[in-house]
C-alpha cells in the first residue's frame, strides 16, 4: 500500500452564501451597509467572480451558508455589530464547526 503524496496543502477559504429572500435583512442590518452591493444580483456575480479567482489561485474556497437570524443572534451574543470583520468571523467558525461545503456549479447560477 501506497502512502499519499505529501504535496502542497491548497489554503481553504469560506465564502458566504446568503439566500435572495434574506439579502434585504443583511441589508437592514449590516453596520458597512455602504460597503455592500445594493442588490442580491450584484453580489452575486462578484461572489462568482471570487470563487473563480480562488480557484485560480489554487485555494478550495467552500461555501458557508449564512441565515441572517443566526449571524444577528451570534453577533448579539458577543456584543458586536453586523460588519465585513464580523461576518468573516462568523463564516470562519461556522467552518470549524464543519458547516463549508463544496461549491457545485448549481450554486454559481
Amino acid at each position: 500500500m501506497s502512502k499519499p503524496s505529501r504535496g502542497k496543502q491548497q489554503p481553504v477559504f469560506g465564502i458566504g452564501f446568503y439566500r435572495r429572500d434574506q439579502w434585504p435583512r443583511l441589508l437592514e442590518t449590516a453596520d458597512d451597509r455602504k460597503e455592500l452591493e445594493d442588490t442580491y444580483d450584484e453580489w452575486k456575480l462578484n461572489l462568482i467572480k471570487s470563487v473563480k479567482n480562488l480557484r485560480k489561485l489554487g485555494s478550495t474556497p467552500l461555501k458557508v451558508d449564512i441565515d441572517m437570524e443566526e449571524l444577528l443572534n451570534w453577533c448579539k451574543g458577543r456584543s458586536v455589530k453586523n460588519a465585513g470583520a464580523t461576518r468573516a468571523e462568523f463564516i470562519t467558525e461556522l467552518l470549524r464547526q464543519g458547516r463549508g461545503k463544496k461549491i457545485e456549479a448549481q450554486d454559481l447560477e
